[in-house]
């Protein structure tokens, strides 16, 4: 599996420690390279590439949480009311 797509996996799967030193491990490979005029630029630019895609996976991510705390404080709201009892002359 090549370093993006371990990157991509820890992230799905949402091991965000284990992305990130997956990160750091991908940027010093890269770094080591530019410093010995090897080509790492591509490798950077891959690495950045893959960190936009995480970065739409996490406020994909955070919707989502979002929706479901809108959706359960929906659902308590109407278990508050719910208990409350039949509307009669003092609650409507």
């Amino acid at each position: 599996m090549t370093p993006p797509d371990d990157i991509r996996d820890a992230v799905t799967a949402g091991d965000f420690p284990r992305a990130a030193r997956a990160f750091e491990e991908r940027v010093r490979v890269a770094s080591v390279r530019l410093r010995a005029g090897e080509e790492g630029r591509a490798a950077l630019e891959e690495t950045r590439a893959v960190l936009d895609w995480c970065r739409l996976m996490a406020l994909a991510w955070r919707n989502h949480v979002a929706d479901r705390l809108r959706s359960l404080e929906a659902q308590a709201y109407v278990a508050r009311e719910y208990r409350k009892g039949p509307a009669g002359p003092d609650r409507a």
